[in-house]
C-alpha cells in the first residue's frame, strides 16, 4: 500500500530488517555502528509516522532485542556500545518499553555495569 515518500518504515515489514541486524551484531566496530545509527534515525524517530509503535515492536521483537543486548557486553567496542544505548534511549521514549526494560534483569545489569565502567567499559559480567 504505497503511501507519501516521507519517513514511515515500519520495522516489522522492513525487507531490510534481517541484514541490518545482522549487521549491527556482528563483525567490525564502524559497520556495527553505523547499521545501530541508522536502525535509530530510520525506524525511531518522530519524523516517522511509525515511530511509536516501532518502538514498542523493537522492543519485543526477539531479534533486535538480541541484537541490542550483544551489543552492550563489555567486551564491545565503547562506540558500538554508545550507538546500544542511544536506540535504547530512543526506545524508551514509549513508557511500555522503560517499564519492561527495567523489570529486565540481563538489560538492567548490562545498563548498570556501562554506567559504572565510566567510560572504559571494562566492567565483566559474572
Amino acid at each position: 500500500s504505497g503511501s507519501a515518500h516521507r519517513m514511515s518504515s515500519e520495522w516489522l515489514a522492513c525487507p531490510t530488517k534481517a541484514g541490518l541486524l545482522k549487521t549491527a551484531s556482528t563483525g567490525q566496530y564502524a559497520p556495527r555502528r553505523h547499521a545501530i545509527a541508522k536502525i535509530r534515525n530510520e525506524f525511531t524517530l518522530q519524523s516517522n509516522a511509525h515511530g511509536m509503535s516501532n518502538l514498542i515492536a523493537m522492543w519485543r521483537d526477539p531479534e533486535t532485542h538480541t541484537m541490542i543486548r550483544v551489543s552492550m557486553f563489555p567486551t564491545c567496542h565503547p562506540t558500538v556500545q554508545k550507538e546500544a544505548i542511544m536506540l535504547l534511549r530512543h526506545l524508551t521514549f514509549h513508557q511500555d518499553v522503560l517499564l519492561e526494560l527495567w523489570r529486565d534483569a540481563e538489560m538492567r545489569r548490562l545498563l548498570l555495569n556501562a554506567a559504572s565502567a565510566d567510560q572504559t567499559f571494562m566492567v565483566r559480567i559474572e
